[in-house]
């Protein structure tokens, strides 16, 4: 849109206001947090990375840039006509232009602000048990988490009097009003289905009686990470009936599936895994898949975000992407450059087919940058997750679960099982992030990937801080697919509108506030 009324989201006025806004010997300079970006046909975009706004340009825009890129005036340009006039007060009105770094300033203090503020649980990730049918050749439990001092397979499953333990604890520490969820890992959690069904009852008894003490009482929403194979008809019913929102783990199609999901035996489980999503899609309630992405089959994630779409049809979809082993070795993982690419490729199918894609996606990277609300933390196990193991363990989350002996049947108070400096765990707080054109849509990867690369998690997830900005720059260039083009020509530049960016989104439904993920249907 151009100007003559239109709205640009930060109160633009009329370009005839140059003169009262009295700049012309303002000396004036680049936003620390504005980059310049192009493309192959000449055009260029300028993105300030605290604000995720946007001003799409010509040549034009370009000199401009170059010309501030230190304390500069108006009147040192060579040419002075209305364009040039017109997108300075632009430029200066939106913040890409500033006399001082106050405002930037202003903003990120804010942000900072934020993270800092006091956080509240928000997650229960409960590992019911270390059993596991399947055998699969990543599995980050099998081959680092669930292995015992001697480094063999542990087959621990929780008892009830730990599962009571834990949900009181989680109860303890949530917030009435807010929301929350309960997510059942494992193993495979429906190992451990006796457990399960008492820990999910036993946690509706406790908020039913919540709220009847506070009507704002929102309930926790039910999770199964689940392999699938161990769910015929009575537990899709036991699904459906305590509202547990499946979600499905597959590889891709049978091929590449069978390749790596496989039993004891060997024998692959695709076949098996389909049954149980069709068990669950007769009884008519959402159900989730889970992709999980590495090396082995991160090229064809497109291929396998249209095949889910047509023949599966999931409420949504998440990327569970392979991390390394404590030790390091974990040939799964993928590179930074190859992920983002593909990921990519793969939002792009999955917004024709209107499948939310969870999380790295569409949560940490295209939601922030479409809607302009920079994601301060990519994860709940950055301070607002309980991870609970089978004999009672507490930690962060399942990256650093092997290294906690702090026990829930002691009452600890949270920060004795957090990692020190997790809670604050933010891009915003990274000097090395700071003038990343990427910082507002990343959330800062994985804590535990950095550490277990530069020995701390106060260092970067390398491969994590490629995908953003591989995002950002392709997300910058999709939306100027959708700006008014003529627009663009007669004013020598645009500023998208919000109708404009989500054109992004495609057919996905977006719901404004979401808990962390938009992964579940509501829960009341």
């Amino acid at each position: 849109m151009g100007l003559g009324g239109a709205s640009y989201g930060f109160g633009l006025p009329p370009f005839y206001f140059f003169k009262i806004m009295n700049i012309n010997n303002k000396k004036l300079k680049n936003s620390d947090y504005c980059s310049i970006f192009s493309n192959k046909d000449g055009q260029y975009a300028v993105y300030h990375s605290l604000t995720c706004d946007i001003v799409y340009g010509g040549e034009l825009l370009n000199k401009l840039f170059a010309h501030f890129s230190d304390y500069n005036t108006y009147q040192e340009l060579d040419k002075e006509d209305e364009k040039t006039k017109q997108l300075l007060t632009t430029l200066y009105q939106g913040g890409f232009l500033v006399a001082n770094d106050k405002q930037d300033q202003k903003l990120l203090d804010s942000m900072q602000k934020q993270v800092k503020a006091k956080q509240f649980i928000k997650t229960l990730y409960l590992s019911i048990t270390y059993k596991c049918n399947l055998r699969c050749k990543y599995c980050i439990s099998n081959n680092d988490v669930a292995l015992d001092g001697d480094k063999k397979l542990s087959f621990m499953d929780m008892d009830k009097d730990t599962a009571k333990q834990v949900v009181d604890y989680y109860l303890q520490h949530v917030v009435d009003e807010g929301d929350k969820e309960v997510v059942l890992y494992g193993g495979e959690p429906l190992v451990n289905y006796e457990v399960l069904k008492f820990m999910v009852e036993y946690i509706e008894e406790k908020e039913s009686a919540k709220i009847k003490k506070n009507k704002d009482y929102k309930r926790s929403r039910f999770i199964l990470c689940t392999n699938g194979t161990l769910i015929n008809k009575e537990k899709a019913a036991y699904l459906k009936e305590h509202r547990i929102y499946p979600a499905v783990t597959f590889d891709g199609d049978q091929l590449a599936h069978d390749n790596v999901r496989v039993y004891a035996n060997g024998q692959g489980t695709f076949e098996d895994v389909v049954k149980a999503y069709r068990n669950l899609q007769e009884l008519d309630f959402p159900i989730g898949v889970t992709l999980t992405l590495g090396s082995h089959n991160v090229d064809k994630v497109a291929d396998f975000v249209e095949l889910f779409a047509k023949k599966l049809q999931p409420h949504t979809m998440a990327t569970n992407i392979m991390i390394d082993y404590d030790d390091g070795g974990n040939p799964y993982v993928c590179e930074g450059n190859t992920l983002a690419d593909n990921l990519i490729k793969a939002f792009e199918v999955a917004r024709k087919h209107g499948m939310y894609l969870v999380k790295y996606v569409m949560d940490n990277r295209i939601k922030p940058f479409v809607e302009k609300q920079p994601r301060l933390k990519g994860c709940t196990g950055t301070g607002s997750r309980i991870m609970v193991l089978p004999d009672g363990s507490l930690s962060a989350c399942m990256a650093y679960a092997n290294n906690s002996s702090v026990k829930v049947k002691d009452n600890p108070k949270v920060e004795e099982f957090l990692p020190t400096g997790i809670k604050t765990y933010s891009p915003f707080l990274k000097q090395q992030c700071r003038y990343c054109p990427a910082i507002s849509c990343c959330g800062g990867g994985c804590p535990k990937s950095a550490e277990v690369k530069h020995g701390t998690l106060f260092s970067l997830d390398d491969d994590y801080c490629i995908q953003s900005k591989r995002f950002l720059e392709w997300l910058i260039w999709d939306l100027y697919n959708f700006i008014d083009q003529k627009q663009l020509v007669k004013d020598g530049f645009v500023i998208p509108s919000d109708e404009e960016r989500h054109k992004i989104y495609g057919k996905i439904e977006v719901r404004r506030s979401p808990l962390d993920f938009q992964y579940t249907p509501n829960a009341n």
